[in-house]
């Protein structure tokens, strides 16, 4: 007999827990996001465990209530399915783990769960992605969105037996329905796209761009921006794309379902109305605003609206809607709507707008347009939908009256009143304000639904159904299960629309186990599961449901909606177990048992939305416009006419009715196709990344079948695996069947017999396990091995113990040998210290004696040559300081003599420069009055321009070189520093050092004074240039003067080394190391002399070399002139 299981957990209700086991346990705090901790069993009472969680805190509880967590798995597992523990923890911990990696997509058999990412995850998803999935069977690589589209794509189109597929896109608001629905199309446009040579015919776009680009069109109509998503889907969408024999895309068609259309007339901060309203208003150029009657300045202009300036949420972070709306227009162009019916479908959307703007004053009996606050709204709005002023017939006997005129008040007047026929004719009543409202309201969200299915329809007829395809794949992306604090008609139909989705989830999943059950050939027929058509039967049951009461009091002009609830109350409350009747309601509402939780609807509004009824009078005055596109959304249907009858004001269509006509439209057509399932997750409230919520993901699970998926495996057999991986898990419960030649089939149920399993069966390559059997298991495998591990502990200690003893012992005969060691060797130490002591008493008194004696005759030395060196610098710097007053005078004659010679040079000059420039005038002048020709003195220009120029670069050249001359002066110097540096014990040198530096510093300010009259010299050559000679003269006698200054330093210089070096030779032996060591430093400031006096030989032929240059410049500039 097979144990009691647990429902919820998947348990047998005895324990199977084990000391040390780690287990789940619920958090039933609604408020905390956490929904199962870990814990670990610390104590087994019979059925109670004790369980420690991760804070240290200590529960006691029933062990049926804890499930056992799976083994740690690194990533967590891409298939649920093969999870030990199927349960619900377990299934929340594995998407949290795998989520935290980045990895969104995971199976539960060929259900595909998608948890939201919130961020841009760009290398999912391209070419190369879309390349990786192509032809890979199913479940070969990770779980992706790619591989669904890939299965249903092979299996529709090059599978040996073809069979129209199917891919059901589900999840609440925010969950990222409409971008799987996009990325699964984008795969499908990817495997069916045509070559590129075929791809556009005569300007008409490919089938399967067009198919892409209807996204944001039906994504600018359809959508909105909710408290949960800025890019809500408000509509369903069924897609059905078709293939011909190549795999190609050859046609689609698109149907929708339920409409939000309250969403036109009302929305509440901070949610937005549908896309289009704010990117026609925000994008449009000035000649479409004028024709559109918007206002002029885009930014704002949505806001001067009344239907859309409810909510002060205009933009959406990210998006500009002047780009979208011309992406809008784009798509349009390339789907093959004309530019004449795109601008016809904005008249339609601004006109709701203006509608939106129109007031009402006055009573019950006497409501009016309040044309002093609206009236450029209400002609607006007659302007764009084409209300023919001349109409006539449709408000009976006013019409006669003449004041009906303008089409303005046509419209104005089609609002506050009714009109209703009898038989003496057309009587029309007043309306009151709040009914004028309704009707204007109406009027609206009938203009705005005509539309969208208009557009849906030409969508469909511009890409074309192909008849003769060979394959076809449907998408269904819609709305998930829906509970909020207050649900209204919409979560009804909703709701209604997942009850019936989830009974085909529920068929197709337990088609699957049986399918599962058949190839591996076990017994099923007993398995069963609960199903969910009770609530179906409950709310669309042909007379007795809920939408045919609601239906049966909307055709009742003065019902409300108590009376409705009234009727669900008698009906089935305590008579049927998903209906029930809150206790706690502040008005009317009803409560039904979905498969994903209790939902409460309030019952208020169900019966104004439920009625879809058009105003005839709007009928008339629309079917009649000026505007061929309005005409045609509001063409009269031949069937009600043909019909005749009264005339009434309104005409109802029951929305629900006309929904689950839809619905069982669309369940017929999946019913034809093999589905595949995708369930996308919503992670966080927030929509933030990063951020997984588990209570929040696990409403989710719930509402989307997941977990009853999980249920459905519960009934049968939830625990199933692979004979290896069974007998690698479980052989320790009895080793002994290893060693027997059987194989692992047999092994796997020997072990299961041992184990005292019941209802457990053998496939041909899996073990079936039911609910619990596998806990069962794991406990027997942990006390085996808790066994094991106390032997292995056993041993250990006593290993432990001995390899303790024996390396104490070893230790101590060690001790003891170095003990010895250690004495004897202290022995011979302090023998050894008493000889080394005797030797070094003898050592240290040799060194202090011979130490005293090397310093004594040290300083003897020190003394006589401080002495003499004394007497040497005192008669050098005296003969020094004469050569110095020498010079000193001789420099200052020279700069006077010199002085008086540039004076009078630059006097003679100046004379001879303006003589020559009074010749020059005169044959200047001369010159003018003969050459008149403008292309020869612009070609002398040009020459003397040229030859000037290169003048600049020599002159240019020649500085450069005495950069360089001052660069290698400063080498010198440093040079003599470090000659100085080197000789730093040579302190009778010091002197003479010091004058060689004063006579470089004397050279350098020659040098300098020489490089300013070169300068000056560059200058004068350009206004005189015969004063070459006289300066050349000057340079010569200045380099002269300095070559016989600086022979004259090197004579004294060597003079004085040559006296030093006698008297030094003279003195004792032991002095010649430090004198070569001053000598070296002689050579080096000689060298460093011979250097610059080559380097000064070098400059002078420079110069030369420089004079003849500017002298060649110079007469080629003259005979440039004489010629011109």
């Amino acid at each position: 007999m097979a144990p009691l299981i647990n429902e919820k957990t998947g348990l047998p209700l005895d324990h199977v827990h084990g000391i040390g086991a780690t287990v789940w346990v619920e958090n039933k705090d609604e408020s905390s996001e956490i929904t199962w901790s870990k814990a670990e069993v610390t104590a087994v009472d019979g059925s109670n465990v004790t369980l420690q969680l991760a804070d240290g805190t200590t529960v006691t509880k029933a062990s049926a209530d804890c499930p056992l967590q799976n083994p740690p798995m690194r990533g967590g597992v891409e298939d649920m399915t093969k999870l030990p523990y199927l349960h619900e923890p377990g299934v929340l911990s594995n998407l949290e783990e795998r989520y935290e990696l980045d990895d969104i997509y995971t199976y539960t058999a060929s259900i595909l769960i998608a948890v939201n990412p919130f961020r841009r995850l760009p290398h999912l998803y391209d070419s190369h992605m879309m390349q990786q999935y192509k032809g890979v069977p199913f479940g070969e690589l990770s779980p992706h969105v790619f591989a669904v589209a890939d299965a249903a794509y092979r299996s529709a189109v090059t599978a040996e037996v073809k069979r129209p597929q199917s891919v059901l896109v589900s999840g609440e608001s925010g969950a990222g329905k409409t971008e799987t629905t996009k990325l699964i199309m984008s795969y499908l446009a990817f495997m069916g796209g045509r070559a590129p040579a075929a791809a556009e015919v005569d300007g008409e776009k490919p089938v399967q761009q067009k198919v892409l680009e209807s996204n944001p069109i039906l994504e600018a109509f359809g959508n909105a921006k909710t408290v949960r998503n800025d890019n809500s889907s408000r509509f369903g969408k069924f897609v059905e794309i078709t293939f011909d024999g190549k795999g190609c895309i050859s046609g689609a068609a698109i149907r929708t379902y339920l409409l939000e259309r309250s969403r036109v007339t009302g929305i509440s901060d901070p949610e937005r109305s549908y896309h289009v309203f704010y990117l026609v208003a925000a994008g449009a150029d000035a000649d479409e605003r004028a024709t559109l009657h918007l206002p002029e300045n885009a930014q704002h202009a949505s806001a001067a609206f009344g239907y859309v300036a409810t909510s002060k949420c205009h933009t959406l972070k990210g998006v500009d809607n002047a780009e979208e709306y011309v992406r809008l227009r784009e798509a349009m162009d390339n789907v093959g709507i004309p530019t004449e019916d795109q601008l016809d479908l904005f008249r339609v959307v601004c006109a709701v707008m203006h509608l939106g703007n129109v007031k009402f004053v006055g009573g019950d009996d006497d409501c009016r347009v309040d044309v002093a606050s609206c009236s450029q709204s209400v002609d607006a709005a007659a302007d764009l939908l084409g209300v023919d002023s001349e109409l006539r017939g449709i408000f009976g006997d006013e019409d006669a009256s003449g004041d009906a005129t303008t089409a303005a008040s046509i419209l104005g007047k089609s609002l506050h009143t009714n009109t209703i026929e009898t038989r003496d004719g057309l009587i029309t009543k007043q309306l009151s304000e709040a009914a004028s409202v309704d009707k204007r309201d109406s009027l609206s969200k009938t203009l705005y639904s005509r539309l969208f299915d208009w557009i849906v329809q030409k969508i469909n007829v511009s890409i074309g159904q192909d008849d003769n395809a060979k394959g076809l794949v449907g998408l269904l992306d819609i709305y998930g299960f829906e509970c909020f604090a207050v649900n209204d008609f919409e979560q009804f139909c909703i709701n209604l629309a997942n009850e019936k989705l989830q009974q085909h989830f529920n068929s197709h999943v337990f088609k699957m186990e049986q399918e599962e059950y058949k190839r591996e050939q076990i017994d099923w027929s007993y398995i069963s599961f609960k199903d969910n058509q009770d609530i179906l039967d409950l709310i669309e049951a042909p007379k007795t449901g809920i939408i045919a009461a609601l239906d049966e009091q909307c055709r009742f002009p003065r019902a409300t909606f108590k009376e409705f609830a009234e009727k669900l109350y008698n009906d089935f409350d305590r008579k049927h177990e998903r209906f029930e009747r809150p206790k706690k309601a502040k008005r009317e509402s009803f409560t039904l048992h979905h498969y994903a939780g209790k939902v409460t609807y309030d019952a208020f509004n169900f019966m104004d939305k439920n009625k879809d009824y058009v105003v005839l009078e709007h009928q008339a005055m629309l079917s009649r416009s000026t505007r061929p596109f309005i005409a045609n959304l509001f063409a009269p249907d031949p069937e009600a006419e043909s019909k005749g009858g009264s005339r009434s004001a309104m005409k109802f269509s029951s929305v629900s009715a006309n929904f689950k006509k839809q619905l069982g439209s669309l369940m017929e057509t999946l019913s034809k196709m093999d589905p595949h399932y995708v369930r996308c997750i919503k992670p966080n409230v927030a929509s933030a990344p990063m951020l997984f919520e588990s209570r929040n993901v696990l409403n989710q699970l719930r509402a989307g079948g997941v977990l009853e998926a999980v249920r459905i495996s519960q009934a049968g057999y939830p625990s199933r695996r692979f004979f290896t991986e069974f007998v690698n898990r479980f052989y320790m419960i009895d080793p002994n069947l290893l060693r027997q030649n059987i194989d692992d089939r047999a092994i796997s149920q020997k072990l299961c017999a041992k184990a005292g399993l019941e209802g457990f069966q053998i496939g041909l390559t899996k073990v079936f396990l039911r609910a619990g059997q596998m806990a069962l298991l794991d406990k027997q495998r942990l006390l085996v091995l808790q066994e094991s591990a106390i032997v292995i502990a056993r041993e250990w200690r006593r290993k432990k113990a001995r390899d303790l003893y024996l390396r104490m012992r070893e230790a101590v005969v060690t001790l003891q040998a170095g003990g010895r060691g250690m004495l004897a060797r202290m022995r011979a130490r302090e023998l050894r210290k008493l000889k080394a002591a005797t030797k070094l008493q003898a050592s240290v008194r040799m060194f202090l004696a011979c130490r005293a004696f090397r310093r004594t005759r040290r300083a003897v030395k020190k003394i006589q040559a401080g002495y003499r060196g004394y007497r040497k610098r005192l008669a050098a710097l005296t003969e020094r300081y004469d050569m110095s007053i020498l010079l000193l005078q001789s420099m200052g004659r020279m700069a006077i003599q010199r002085r008086r010679y540039l004076k009078a040079r630059h006097g003679i000059v100046r004379l001879q420069s303006r003589y020559r420039a009074k010749g020059a005038r005169k044959v200047l002048k001369q010159l003018r009055l003969e050459a008149r020709d403008v292309n020869n003195i612009r070609n002398e220009k040009e020459k003397l321009e040229a030859a000037v120029k290169k003048q600049e670069e020599t002159i240019a050249k020649m500085q450069e070189d005495r950069k360089d001359l001052k660069a290698k002066l400063k080498e010198y110097k440093h040079q003599a520093e470090e000659a100085h540096n080197s000789a730093a014990e040579a302190t009778e040198y010091k002197r003479e050092v010091g004058s060689l530096r004063a006579a470089l510093e004397a050279e350098k300010e020659n040098l300098s004074a020489k490089d300013m009259e070169l300068l000056e010299l560059k200058q004068k050559l350009e206004t005189e240039g015969q004063a070459r000679a006289m300066a050349e003269e000057a340079v010569r006698a200045e380099q002269e003067t300095a070559a016989t200054t600086l022979a004259r330093a090197k004579e004294d210089h060597e003079a004085e080394i040559s006296g030093v070096r006698q008297e030094h030779e003279s003195e004792m032996v032991a002095l010649r190391a430090t004198i070569e060591e001053k000598e070296a430093a002689r050579e080096k400031i000689a060298r460093a002399h011979d250097e610059l006096q080559a380097r000064l030989s070098n400059l002078e032929s420079e110069n030369k070399v420089l004079m003849e240059e500017i002298d060649k410049a110079k007469q080629e500039a003259l005979r440039a002139a004489s010629a011109a």
